[in-house]
């Protein structure tokens, strides 16, 4: 594909404004953990290589450090008693500066230190569960993120996206239908706008798409957990990513704006009251802009929108709301080729597919008297999704595909300290929802099913804190109304700390899911299933250094209750195909494997990321004897983000210029063998019965590219990036089928080369 940079020149020339200085003030408060107390005396230390900043806590734990110039710095907070808290890269980046709160927990080990992640809500960098903090400078560093958390989630180990159409997400083997996203811990529909990105069949798949609907903008961090979940979390078994949002500025308004190829992406934040702020975010995007320049999108028009609101409202010191409404819809649409034009089948129909979603939430923290902390979260969401496509010279053979999915979520829990060896945590969670699926073809007419149900978790666990041990016992209990069953949860958790910064971790839990509601709603015999069930175990090592961290993990999951019917199909493989009528849950998989990964911190303007996957995934249905390989068995993944920043202010601007390069090598995923007589006399691709998943695809090569320049000075921050997705324009098999215009198999592959110009800027 030829790039025509005339046109970028044209379409795009932002000017990058100037100002007065570059430095701001950093304030905030150090309490102890779980407690509203502040910290007396203990030290704060913000550090980069351009210098040094500290501070004292007063005698109430307030601090304030004047005139840091903007940068990402290291952060070390210390009290003697206390567990020694680093945060590796801390963004200061404009003059909005929000003051900021840490947590310091008493410890009896000398110099034993926590690895935190910036952000309101932060969390350990590594802990027993898996888990990765995502926040939003990561996601304006990163390359070719499209700042979307979800596609930012494959820098870990164990994570691979389906398609680099879409952010479909592959856990450690795992179908992406067997992970699930959250809002502050409370399950949600699929966020995701134009779902049928990247299928074989152009339906939306359960849990991915083109990219998320919440904005970046709106987002304080984003965590993804890839092993044992949070006993909090339910209903999945692969994985879960977990959205929590910030609040707007407190002192006065803020806009960010940010225009690029694919559209434009405004906010607005700030005070409405001297208790109440807001953030509010507009996203309007078409890749019309793109295909001008070349890139190919299959002939589709693509279009999609979204707005949302958050409102924080702090009623007083010990209790906060938040009020968050986000809305979208989108399109994608095919038109078919005339004669001289056409070159595959596809090009003889128009397909026509658009989507709705909307979620509407209430949370609130409040702090107990006695030092507890009770976080309650509300959340309804829903979406719908249409698809219809027919043969332009033969109007009568057509399909028709809806759904609709709503979901009505609230999880309440209470975090308490019943002595300084001893924490609690329990609560409850539930879920209802209903759906409604109906597809049709020239000779199948109003298949599908409507159905409803309900999970209902009660959950609770003790932490056991001494010395250089950590131990903790958890016990789930839940209720699906629609199989009337009720599935234990039991997970321990044993950690040890050794010398120098070293742990080793035992990590061990059953976990449930309820099959995808691409089966729940494919019949009335498919919509009372039971769950599928997952027990996980893993051990793990981590090692923090002073500018890096080393983590590896080996990893075991056993799987039963899939979903599965006598003709060689898995829940385990489904992406957005709809199975059979009849399925049975007597189905089961395995997997198991060894990640390991090295993460060097920003620091000198050098970072970088390497990470490894070994894997074997594997799946069994009642049709045959042997274990296959699954769908998503790559078998390994090797994953290398580097990036360098150089340093380029003077005493009015803080500059920098960022160049950055990922590159994802991958095992190719399993397919079947395609029998073409078959599929000839039927139109369609069918298979050999009994070769499901024995051919694998070849070796997927992934490489983006990314160079910014932003400016921070105290009057706004801007910055212009250039991104290059598949900048080495690697040719990547997406999948095979039967094309009956060309009457043969026919290879599609993945995306070319895509440029992703953009500018943003906020004041």
């Amino acid at each position: 594909m030829t790039i025509d940079i005339r046109f970028l020149i044209f379409i795009f020339f932002p000017i990058l404004m100037f100002g007065q200085n570059n430095q701001t003030d950093f304030t905030g408060e150090v309490r102890i953990q779980n407690s509203l107390d502040g910290l007396p005396y203990a030290t704060i230390v913000l550090e980069n290589s351009n210098g040094s900043y500290n501070a004292i806590t007063d005698s109430i734990g307030k601090f304030v450090i004047k005139n840091i110039p903007f940068g990402i710095y290291q952060v070390h907070l210390s009290s003697i008693g206390y567990k020694m808290v680093k945060i590796p890269e801390y963004a200061i980046e404009h003059i909005d500066t929000k003051e900021v709160v840490f947590e310091m927990s008493p410890t009896t080990i000398p110099l034993e230190e926590v690895v935190i992640k910036a952000g309101n809500h932060g969390q350990p960098i590594s802990t027993l569960s898996s888990i990765y903090v995502m926040t939003q400078e990561q996601v304006r560093r990163f390359p070719a993120t499209f700042y979307d958390p979800a596609r930012l989630a494959t820098v870990y180990p164990g994570v691979l996206n389906d398609n680099d159409q879409a952010n479909n997400l592959s856990i450690r083997g795992n179908s992406p239908n067997n992970m699930n996203y959250y809002i502050q811990g409370v399950e949600i529909v699929n966020p995701n706008h134009l779902a049928n990105a990247g299928t074989a069949t152009d339906r939306p798949t359960a849990n991915g798409g083109g990219v998320s609907m919440i904005s970046a903008q709106l987002l304080d961090e984003s965590r993804i957990h890839t092993g044992v979940q949070p006993i909090s979390i339910g209903q999945s078994t692969a994985g879960s990513l977990d959205y929590y949002f910030q609040s707007g500025s407190e002192d006065k308004m803020h806009f960010t704006g940010q225009a690029g190829l694919n559209g434009i992406d405004l906010a607005l934040n700030g005070p409405l009251s001297d208790r109440l702020s807001y953030v509010a975010n507009y996203r309007y995007s078409t890749v019309g802009l793109l295909s001008k320049l070349g890139v190919d999108f299959g002939g589709e028009t693509i279009n999609y929108q979204d707005l949302s609101l958050n409102l924080t409202f702090k009623q007083n010191q010990r209790t906060q709301w938040q009020f968050f409404a986000i809305g979208g819809d989108n399109s994608n649409l095919f038109e078919g080729q005339v004669d001289s034009l056409r070159e595959v089948e596809k090009d003889l129909q128009t397909i026509d597919y658009n989507s709705k979603i909307g979620i509407l939430g209430l949370s609130v923290n409040h702090q107990l008297k006695n030092g507890s902390n009770w976080h309650s979260t509300m959340v309804v969401s829903g979406r719908s999704d249409d698809r219809s496509d027919f043969y332009n010279d033969l109007p009568s053979r057509k399909s028709e595909d809806h759904s609709s999915l709503a979901k009505y979520g609230f999880d309440t829990k209470i975090e308490q300290s019943i002595s300084p060896s001893w924490k609690w945590l329990y609560g409850g969670s539930m879920t209802l929802w209903s759906g409604n699926l109906d597809y049709s073809t020239e000779t199948l007419s109003n298949l599908g099913n409507d159905a409803s149900g309900g999970l209902i978790r009660p959950y609770s666990q003790i932490k056991y804190i001494k010395d250089y041990w950590t131990i903790g016992l958890s016990l789930g209990l839940q209720h699906n109304t629609s199989s009337q069953s009720t599935d234990i949860e039991p997970r321990i958790q044993i950690l040890r700390y050794l010398d120098q910064n070293q742990k080793i971790s035992l990590n061990s839990g059953i976990h449930h899911k309820q099959q995808t509601y691409l089966i729940l709603l494919s019949s009335a015999a498919n919509a009372s299933l039971d769950m599928m069930s997952s027990w996980k175990s893993s051990i793990a090592y981590d090692f923090n250094l002073d500018k890096s961290h080393f983590n590896a993990t080996l990893y075991y999951e056993s799987l039963s209750d899939v979903a599965v019917d006598n003709n060689g199909f898995s829940a385990l493989n489904q992406l957005e195909q709809y199975p059979s009528q009849e399925l049975s849950t007597t189905g089961k998989g395995k997997n198991y494997g060894l990640e390991m990964s090295y993460n060097y911190y920003l620091n000198n303007g050098m970072f970088y990321r390497i990470s490894t996957s070994l894997f074997d995934s594997k799946f069994k249905n009642p049709s045959f004897d042997d274990w296959k390989n699954t769908r998503y068995n790559t078998q390994f993944i090797f994953n290398a983000v580097i990036g360098k920043e150089f340093d380029w202010s003077d005493h009015e601007k803080n500059k920098t210029l960022g160049i950055n390069l990922q590159l994802i090598y991958a095992g190719g995923y399993w397919t079947s063998l395609i029998d073409e007589e078959a599929s000839r006399a039927a139109q369609t691709t069918k298979y050999v019965n009994g070769s499901e998943f024995t051919i694998q695809q070849p070796n997927v090569l992934r490489s983006y590219f990314r160079i910014y320049y932003k400016i921070n000075h105290d009057k706004r921050y801007s910055m212009i990036s250039m991104d290059l997705s598949n900048v080495l324009n690697k040719e990547n098999l997406a999948y095979r089928y039967f094309d009956p215009f060309l009457d043969k198999t026919f290879d599609k592959y993945q995306l070319g080369l895509i440029p992703m110009l953009s500018y943003i800027i906020s004041m």
